[in-house]
């Protein structure tokens, strides 16, 4: 079963491209921590699932999403693809 922490997301890059014409500005984010159990050579260890970065709609609207004829109100995007690289990193 996997666990959630809830951690700091620290972008020191510019801009990230996270698609869909959507880019995160360096900064610091709250962001929720999926860490998934594996088992290697009977040993548990944790390994890194998804990272979410959550938006309201306001913060989306701000950097710049065009959001006409959508209705959600927040939107969560993966971004653990980018942990490690790019000059992102968990706090």
């Amino acid at each position: 079963m996997s666990t959630f922490e809830k951690k700091t997301l620290f972008v020191t890059e510019p801009l990230i491209d996270l698609g869909g014409g959507v880019f995160l500005p360096n900064g610091t984010y709250p962001v929720e921590v999926e860490y998934l159990p594996l088992n290697l050579r009977g040993q548990e260890c944790w390994e890194l699932g998804r990272v979410l970065v959550y938006f309201t709609r306001k913060a989306l609207e701000d950097l710049g999403f065009d959001l006409s004829g959508n209705s959600a109100s927040e939107l969560s995007f993966d971004v653990s693809r980018f942990v490690g690289m790019f000059g992102v990193r968990i706090g």
